[in-house]
């Protein structure tokens, strides 16, 4: 589940995540749906029906080899743990619904999560990266019971229309173009340890595809500078007394930056790669700031268009 954390910056830094939860908004999903002719009709779609379940909320995970995680509602969810392709019914109707899985290995196959609400197809997320996991919350709406099927599609499935040839709820074939930006979305992490030199995968979307402005912290480390035009990211740890740390983030051009920087390997819209933490960071308790085993580390993406965070524990 994502968690949000509010931050007291640390180290020579000046920013931190919002506090504010925000609710992820299930993607457009082009599929046609069949419509009941009754007073109050219902919703069922016409895709995958021998293997979807068409009544009730369902999480689908599919990945070839052992995962395991949570699949429920915001306080209630259920253990998980198995191989191959699976559904699990997720007992509600409307509200939050939050998935939590993580690959068991190191290999790049593909760990898949779909969400379906009677047999629709609301969210999707995926990542094939090492150790890869997927954090997943989806606000479902009750739909809008109405005689006028006009209505009742545009109200329960937004971009779509009543085709009355067919008795259908029909979404265009093409999404009309925008120059507006997605604000950043952070949709998994890889594993984090307790090192200086590792490689961590954050993948998403909206990150941005220029990279950030830096500035050298002088072991080949860099913070990244936080202005209105360009994104900037953070690592904090929300640990107590020398594992309370940011890393990675000079706030302004014009203010002093985190005392422990970070190795970027690449940043591109959906990818940012890193190759560890700066030298500043100590890894035995001896240093001025430490990473350890079990340390909630919230990472941050930051753009013009908004902000991203997910928690990963040090492994």
């Amino acid at each position: 589940m994502i968690l949000l954390v509010s931050l007291i910056c640390m180290a020579g830094c000046t920013i931190s995540p919002s506090a504010s939860t925000t609710t992820p908004t299930p993607q457009v999903v082009y599929v046609t749906v069949l419509v009941t002719p009754t007073p109050i009709p219902v919703a069922t779609a016409v895709v995958n029906t021998n293997a979807v379940p068409q009544s009730g909320v369902w999480a689908e995970i599919n990945y070839d080899k052992t995962y395991s995680g949570l699949v429920g509602v915001p306080g209630s969810q259920a253990g998980v743990s198995d191989t191959g392709d699976h559904f699990y019914r997720i007992p509600t109707e409307n509200g939050i619904v939050a998935v939590s899985v993580q690959k068991n290995d190191a290999s790049a196959d593909e760990l898949k999560v779909n969400l379906y609400n009677d047999g629709i197809l609301v969210k999707t997320a995926s990542t094939s990266i090492p150790d890869g996991n997927i954090d997943m919350q989806v606000s479902l709406a009750t739909p809008t019971p109405t005689t006028d099927m006009n209505q009742y599609c545009s109200v329960n499935y937004p971009g779509s229309s009543y085709d009355p040839s067919t008795n259908t709820c029909v979404y265009p074939p093409t999404i009309p173009t925008t120059a507006q930006l997605d604000s950043p979305s952070i949709s998994s992490v890889s594993t984090i340890v307790a090192a200086n030199s590792q490689t961590i995968y954050i993948e998403g979307s909206g990150f941005g595809n220029t990279p950030p402005a830096t500035m050298s912290i002088g072991d080949g480390s860099v913070d990244t500078v936080g202005d209105v035009t360009t994104p900037c990211m953070s690592i904090w740890d929300n640990g107590a007394g020398s594992h309370h740390w940011q890393a990675g983030i000079q706030t302004s051009p014009s203010t002093a930056g985190c005392a422990i920087g970070l190795y970027i390997n690449k940043w591109s819209d959906n990818e940012i790669v890193l190759g560890g933490f700066g030298r500043a960071l100590s890894t035995n308790n001896a240093g001025t700031w430490n990473i350890g085993v079990g340390d909630p580390l919230v990472i941050t993406v930051f753009t013009p268009e908004g902000q991203s965070n997910l928690v990963k524990i040090v492994s």
